[in-house]
């Protein structure tokens, strides 16, 4: 996306955003078609849509930007708040969790990240011209280890991380649709642009909580493969039981196997019982279930 802006400048054309993100996506897609499945590049264009629909929008609700300490912190916060919000669907339909924490945490990653892509650009004319500067080798690596770091110790904070949430494409493409028409509201408050927003609110809480009534009305009785055992699972409404073998990994059960079923199914709670590990059958409602 920054190799095609840029290009626009330097054959002196007036730079396009919109422009300039098709060609790069068409450009991708000439080479891999499937790069369009890929969660990092559905992520990576919609931020930057999310940017360029929101950003301006919010950005004007600040005040003045007369110096570069304020136009730095005032960017960082609109862009921040603009991609996360974008972006806030595909999180949850492909990873169910979220944390608001990293809405706070792009406070401070997004200015080292505009650091990090100015020295990319220096590395990768340096690379070309086979030119090595060790000094800028350490400083580039002094700066990527401090943003690791600065991730990690944001990630530790667990009060404000959610995970298990459930989230469809119908409740995707919902979520956009509100986004979309946020924009309107923000540039103009009026009643016809706060009733279309009011409406598609509205209808992304029906949507969910029909599929919620949907899930809930279910009883299921499920066996899950993991590793060389299997897990039984019994769903009552929205709670589920799992029964697993006593010296089963909790820890990479609950992981790989509830976390995504808890999810899926929309549970609200679940438990954990165990059974001895020499358990072949297991007997409930008058069925036999076999364990092997």
């Amino acid at each position: 996306m920054l190799t095609v802006y840029f290009i626009y400048v330097l054959l002196q054309r007036k730079p396009d955003l919109l422009h300039s993100l098709a060609l790069s996506a068409f450009i991708i897609l000439i080479f891999d078609t499937q790069q369009i499945f890929d969660v990092g590049f559905q992520l990576s264009f919609l931020a930057v849509l999310g940017i360029f629909w929101l950003n301006q929008p919010i950005l004007n609700y600040f005040p003045r930007q007369n110096n570069w300490w304020k136009n730095l912190i005032f960017n960082t916060i609109s862009i921040s708040v603009s991609a996360q919000l974008t972006t806030l669907p595909l999180v949850l339909y492909y990873f169910h969790q979220f944390s608001f924490i990293s809405v706070v945490a792009n406070f401070f990653i997004v200015p080292f990240s505009e650091v990090i892509i100015v020295f990319s650009f220096v590395m990768t004319a340096l690379v070309a011209f086979k030119i090595d500067f060790e000094i800028i080798n350490i400083v580039y690596d002094f700066i990527i280890r401090i943003l690791l770091k600065v991730i990690h110790w944001f990630a530790d904070f667990n009060t404000l991380f959610f995970e298990n949430i459930s989230m469809n494409l119908l409740e995707v493409f919902s979520l956009l649709i509100i986004f979309y028409l946020m924009r309107f509201v923000i540039l103009k408050h009026s009643f016809k642009n706060s009733a279309r927003l009011g409406m598609a609110i509205l209808g992304f809480f029906m949507i969910r909580l029909s599929f919620n009534f949907y899930e809930n009305q279910k009883t299921e009785i499920l066996f899950h493969d993991f590793s060389k055992s299997k897990i039984l699972s019994i769903k009552k409404g929205n709670q589920a039981c799992f029964w697993i073998k006593e010296n089963s990994d909790q820890e990479k059960i609950v992981r790989f196997v509830i976390n995504p079923y808890c999810s899926s199914r929309r549970l609200t709670g679940f438990e954990i019982k165990t059974f001895p590990d020499s358990t072949a059958k297991v007997v409930y409602n008058g069925k036999v279930y076999d364990l092997k």
